[in-house]
């Protein structure tokens, strides 16, 4: 069974509707379609990033920070606990707020970090990187937490 947990977005998340008459649908689109049109930029979201627990271990799954998802399988997670300061683990933040987890790996694993904005015309490259820890930022960092714990997974 796997748990899926969301990573802190600066981006609202998008509204569903859901009606069977089809005279209030078309009520309304005639009021909500103009406001959904002039302001789709704030109401749907940039990313979707997930963390989502399954047997083997855990993936981190962010389109903004990575290229692809990241697979940690339980045998090579050394720790999973809140980052200290000072830490010079990969940071996928992304300048989100909130309480920064930071995961640490037995072995190097490659990354394809997602690149940075170019000049104009530039083709922009994807940086392929082995990391050792990584830095993420959950919406709920306690629900995390106890999900690691409870899947055997070494925090603290």
């Amino acid at each position: 069974m796997a748990s899926v947990f969301s990573l802190n977005s600066t981006a609202s998340p998008p509204v569903a509707i859901t009606c069977t008459c089809s005279s209030f649908i078309a009520a309304l689109n005639r009021v909500t379609i103009p406001s959904i049109i002039a302001t789709y930029p704030r109401n749907i979201p940039d990313c979707i990033a997930w963390i989502v627990f399954v047997p083997i271990g855990f993936v981190l799954h962010d389109q903004m920070a990575v290229t692809d998802p990241i697979l940690m399988p339980r045998r090579m997670v050394t720790s999973v606990g809140p980052a200290p300061a000072d830490t010079r683990a990969t940071d996928l933040t992304l300048g989100s707020y909130g309480l920064a987890l930071q995961v640490d790996l037995t072995d190097p694993t490659p990354v394809g970090l997602v690149p940075r904005r170019t000049r104009p015309g530039q083709r922009p490259t994807t940086e392929l990187v082995e990391v050792q820890s990584i830095l993420f930022t959950p919406s709920r960092p306690g629900a995390v937490l106890r999900e690691a714990a409870a899947r055997r997974l070494p925090v603290g």
